[in-house]
């Protein structure tokens, strides 16, 4: 992948990703109520790994593994606000 589409992954991945939620609440289970605290540090693992894939240059994620986060960020947000926890 070249750096411009590198770059523009990484953007859409940020950028998208805090659109929904922030990592730093995930990685806190105090922040989140219990019924969402395990889902959430998986979301919370899942970004990290995507960034460190973009840092470690041992291939970037994919563009389908990007769509499958944001989405599942998504859907967690949506839940807790469902749910009321949000």
């Amino acid at each position: 992948m070249d750096a411009t589409a590198q770059y523009e992954q990484i953007g859409r991945l940020v950028y998208g990703f805090h659109r929904w939620v922030k990592p730093e609440r995930l990685r806190d289970p105090q922040a989140l109520p219990p019924a969402f605290a395990e889902r959430g540090a998986a979301l919370a693992e899942r970004y990290d790994a995507a960034l460190a894939s973009f840092q470690t240059g041992e291939g970037a994620a994919s563009s389908a593994d990007i769509a499958a986060l944001l989405a599942d960020a998504e859907a967690f947000i949506r839940a807790m606000q469902a749910a009321g926890a949000e």
